[in-house]
């Protein structure tokens, strides 16, 4: 075990980050691993485009492994949504790459039976982002939405309104490196939706802190990213903070390069904290 320097800029909570280290590296461009069948296949045409998606239901349990079909079952039958937006790496059409990086953690049995929910992880098409941004101006947030964000903000709308068994105060949304950087996009265009946040190694601008400061949010980031460099993650974190908002937390793992996304998911405390968030009022 190793201890993580952990930054805790709001409230008294220490958000734990302890975790037996992974190796570093970038995002995975391929896996052994099958995709679980009990992952729904499914494509949504928006607009813009189709968007691929994934889908797991607490309903719909016929194609779960014993493993996992033996959750806990809600008292109001009502159960979290969790959104899962993958980084640059998955891209495409396959409706399988969204799933390599850390998005298994979510039906482990062990969690699963503990939290069930409602899981969708959509795949940005090649050569689209979750958000527009302009890294030489370091500018992260434009008004007008990306043709994948557009899309999504779509579907989500579309599984809210086809499953009024999703509980709307336990939506939860997390994305690494670009989808870390989307996650913040769409806080921000849709700041009602979402509980909690967890961006991983991603970034935002400043000004948008207002606008999503009373979403909780537990930021991730590696000190020595050089791919997306960490004073991204650090500015939106200060702004919040400055902002008054009442639950951030921030973890800088120092050293790390870019792949803090395999450390963040796989420590058990994290998804435990995110699972423990409610919607607070604007």
């Amino acid at each position: 075990m190793r201890n993580r320097t952990m930054l805790l800029f709001t409230g008294l909570l220490l958000f734990g980050c302890t975790h037996k280290r992974q190796m570093p590296g970038h995002e995975n461009t391929g896996s052994d691993a099958a995709t679980p069948e009990f992952l729904q296949a499914k494509t949504f045409q928006a607009d813009s485009l189709a968007l691929p998606y994934r889908w797991i239901s607490p309903l719909e349990t016929r194609n779960m492994p014993a493993a996992l079909k033996n959750f806990k079952r809600s008292a109001d039958g009502k159960y979290p949504l969790v959104v899962f937006l993958h980084g640059s790496g998955e891209r495409g059409d396959d409706n399988q790459a969204q799933l390599r990086n850390g998005a298994g953690a979510f039906w482990t049995p062990g969690f699963y039976v503990r939290h069930p929910h409602f899981f969708l992880a959509p795949q940005c098409p090649k050569d689209f982002r979750w958000s527009n941004r302009d890294f030489e101006k370091e500018i992260f947030f434009f008004e007008e939405p990306s043709a994948p964000m557009q899309a999504l903000m779509q579907l989500i709308e579309d599984v809210l309104r086809q499953n009024p068994a999703i509980d709307r105060d336990r939506v939860y949304i997390t994305g690494l490196s670009m989808g870390g950087m989307g996650t913040f996009d769409l806080l921000v265009r849709q700041p009602g939706w979402f509980a909690a946040a967890i961006p991983v190694c991603g970034g935002a601008d400043a000004s948008i802190a207002p606008e999503i400061k009373h979403i909780a949010i537990w930021v991730f980031h590696g000190s020595a990213d050089d791919v997306v460099p960490v004073k991204y993650s650090r500015r939106i974190v200060m702004a919040l903070r400055q902002a008054g908002a009442p639950a951030i937390g921030y973890c800088e793992y120092p050293g790390w390069g870019h792949n803090t996304w395999d450390d963040t998911y796989a420590n058990p405390l994290v998804l435990e904290w995110l699972f423990r968030q409610k919607k607070r009022a604007l």
